[in-house]
Order: structure tokens, then sequence, then C-alpha cells
């Protein structure tokens, strides 16, 4: 029940501070919560976003995870 919980704050959390137009149309986001908020040497805060090399919008969720969608 944690689980679904936490991944349903982290979707809230991404789409409430980071706008990812991808995320409601074709595009798609994924979480991953073994990652930490590091990007390229690069630490990030929490609620910091970073844009990857593969034009993902990132956003780091510490303690939970990292949020990314395809722009």
């Amino acid at each position: 029940m944690w689980r679904v919980w936490r991944e349903v704050a982290a979707v809230y959390t991404l789409s409430t501070f980071l706008p990812c137009p991808s995320a409601y149309s074709s595009g798609e986001c994924y979480f991953n919560t073994k990652a930490n908020c590091e990007y390229r040497g690069e630490v990030f805060e929490m609620r910091d976003s970073w844009m990857t090399k593969d034009c993902y919008q990132c956003i780091c969720m510490e303690p939970f995870d990292v949020g990314c969608c395809e722009q």
C-alpha cells in the first residue's frame, strides 16, 4: 500500500512542480526509485529539475525517487 501511495504522490508532485506537456499527450514519464538526484556530476536538491541528453525533463523528488518525462 505504501508503494502505491508513494507513486501517486510522485505523479502529483511531478505534475505540480514540473510542467510536462508530454505527460498529457503522447510522451511518457517514468520514475526511478533507485536513482539519486545527480546528473553528469551535478547534485540536485528536492524539486530541482534538469534536461537529459535524451530530451527527458527530470525532477528530484528525494527521498522518494527521480521522475522524468519525455519532452
